[in-house]
């Protein structure tokens, strides 16, 4: 089992449903769906999505996107990730807490949020590469471009 992550640039609505034997058909129609965290989708709707822009897309086992996770929350705030989540509304301001506590399994980030967490990737870069390892610098530098592409009116999405 593993996470999928998948970012999208220049998305448009085009159905709320499409039917499991029509989805092969529409090659450029992406599902986007909220998950736990609706407010993330920044106003737009679940649904589906036409893409006439960039899709970039990288995969994730479970226990190896936790553990990026961990290591993020470590050196980019200084405190343990279980910390973040526990705290996660005094925090919600700081850097890379929209991504930290963002559920695993399902959900979609729209423009908005994708935008503040490029400005956060872009920010914090340098710093955190200098002492990353290999794995982690890979994984961060994969986040960097999904959230770079989907501030074009895109989204991010994890499945």
């Amino acid at each position: 089992m593993g996470l999928t992550v998948t970012a999208y640039s220049h998305m448009r609505y085009v159905a709320d449903y499409v039917p499991w034997w029509e989805e092969k058909r529409f090659r450029r129609w992406h599902e986007v769906r909220s998950g736990s965290f609706p407010f993330r989708m920044d106003g737009f709707e679940e649904g589906w999505y036409e893409c006439s822009g960039e899709e970039v897309k990288f995969d994730l086992n479970d226990s190896g996107f936790g553990e990026w996770r961990r290591w993020l929350a470590e050196a980019a705030l200084g405190i343990s990730y279980d910390d973040v989540v526990a705290r996660h509304k005094e925090l919600a301001q700081h850097p890379f807490v929209r991504l930290l506590v963002f559920p695993d399994w399902i959900g979609s980030m729209g423009p908005e949020t994708s935008a503040r967490l490029a400005s956060d990737f872009g920010l914090h870069g340098m710093t955190l590469l200098a002492n990353a390892d290999p794995v982690h610098a890979d994984v961060y530098r994969k986040f960097t471009h999904a959230f770079e592409t989907a501030t074009q009116n895109g989204f991010v999405v994890f499945r």
